[in-house]
């Protein structure tokens, strides 16, 4: 498995006792804030309206900043649409295709949290072709599933191999 380690990311994330997706998010807007308004700009005109492969720690920050909340609400209205049959399913696995920084894998943790669902995730696979989104992804996996077997995969969705998706 691929993680971020021994960042100063890494070590803030360390220090939240009961991590939501606002707190994850709430990072990146602190740090957006500290930035004169021309870098800001600069930041979210180089991100391209999100399509791109992230590749560096700024446009990974500038990306949840610019389009946490959306993607959250668009998450939080399909997990109302789950059938209650299948959050009652005592154990599932999950895998997080183009995972990004893990973004549907922390809210969904906040969605059973705040449902008091009791379903426990045994396995979470990560696949994501940015090897820094996946390394940040599986270290925001690691903060809300700490005792979840996390698996990673570094592919684009046509490199994948039937053994890598399997659960």
């Amino acid at each position: 498995m691929v993680i971020e380690q021994n960042t100063n990311y890494a070590y803030k994330l360390k220090y939240i006792s009961k991590p939501c997706f606002d707190d994850i998010r709430n990072l990146a807007v602190k740090f957006m804030r500290e930035l004169p308004q021309q870098l800001q700009d600069e930041l979210y005109e180089a991100l391209n309206r999100g399509v791109d492969i992230l590749d560096n720690e700024p446009l990974m920050v500038i990306y949840l900043y610019a389009f946490g909340k959306m993607h959250q609400a668009k998450l939080n209205f399909a997990f109302k649409q789950l059938p209650k049959k299948f959050l009652e399913i005592p154990q599932i696995n999950i895998i997080d295709y183009g995972c990004g920084q893990a973004i549907g894998t922390m809210c969904y943790a906040d969605f059973i949290s705040a449902n008091s669902y009791t379903q426990k995730i045994k396995t979470i696979t990560l696949i994501e072709p940015s090897e820094m989104c996946l390394e940040r992804a599986a270290l925001h996996t690691s903060v809300f599933f700490p005792d979840v077997e996390i698996k990673t995969v570094n592919k684009k969705f046509d490199d994948l191999t039937e053994e890598e998706i399997v659960c």
